[in-house]
């Protein structure tokens, strides 16, 4: 299509650098999936949006900078980039969605600064980032804000992304666990979680493999008073809750 790259590189086992043209307005589905030599791509400021698996498993990538014409990154765009280590985005940024499992199993990513104009982010959008420690949301932002490396859905008070350093605010700006906000957070060791917790999603906690103490900073009575979802502490080593008066096993 004109304007638009599309699945024309799917499988291209060696290539190893391109150059969009600026004529190009939107990066279609699986545009360069698999591509794993693929080391250097420059997004062209015109881009629109990144498709669906657009550089899934483009193991050479090791940074990537999305321009401010970029209004959506859709499902999977750069899942499996396992050598990805910086994502930056343009001070003029007018990214509005990330997709579901968008930069998932991106094992080196370290920080990573959403921008201020981000009003959607999708389940499991960072799972798996073994190595990210710093996960923030610029200030200004209409519907997210960050703190203690927690990204936290202001309005409804629920906390919907998480990496290997996150610390649950105490302060009252928590009230809900998102589905998959720790999920496959495998630095994570111990959690603490506030009484103001109220609800629990399901695969809040799946396959955090190395979470072996879970407190809760409350009553067992208040626990058992906490809607939790059906498989929300799927496949993680612990086994119960320190409560303040006592355990809860789970």
């Amino acid at each position: 299509a004109p304007g638009s790259i599309e699945a024309w590189f799917a499988s291209c086992t060696n290539l190893t650098q391109v150059q969009i043209s600026n004529a190009v307005t939107s990066i279609g589905d699986y545009a360069f999936y698999d591509c794993p030599l693929l080391q250097s791509v420059t997004i062209p400021s015109e881009v629109t949006y990144i498709g669906n698996y657009a550089f899934n498993s483009c193991f050479g990538l090791t940074d990537i900078h999305i321009p401010g014409s970029v209004v959506s990154i859709f499902d999977n765009a750069f899942s499996g980039c396992n050598s990805l280590v910086s994502v930056t985005f343009a001070e003029n940024s007018q990214l509005t969605k990330i997709g579901g499992y968008a930069f998932s199993n991106c094992e080196k990513l370290v920080g990573v600064e959403l921008p201020v104009s981000l009003i959607s982010v999708g389940d499991w959008a960072f799972a798996g980032c073994e190595q990210l420690t710093s996960l923030t949301v610029a200030a200004g932002n209409p519907v997210y804000h960050s703190q203690n490396n927690c990204v936290i859905e202001t309005q409804t008070k629920t906390l919907v992304l998480t990496c290997n350093s996150s610390v649950i605010p105490a302060d009252g700006s928590v009230s809900a666990i998102a589905g998959s906000a720790f999920a496959n957070c495998d630095g994570l060791v111990s959690v603490s979680i506030p009484v103001t917790v109220t609800r629990i999603d399901k695969a809040a906690f799946e396959y955090c493999d190395n979470l072996t103490s879970i407190s809760f900073q409350g009553t067992m009575e208040q626990w058992k008073g906490i809607s939790k979802a059906d498989a929300w502490h799927d496949n993680i080593p612990a086994t119960k809750v320190d409560c303040l008066d006592g355990s809860v096993i789970i």
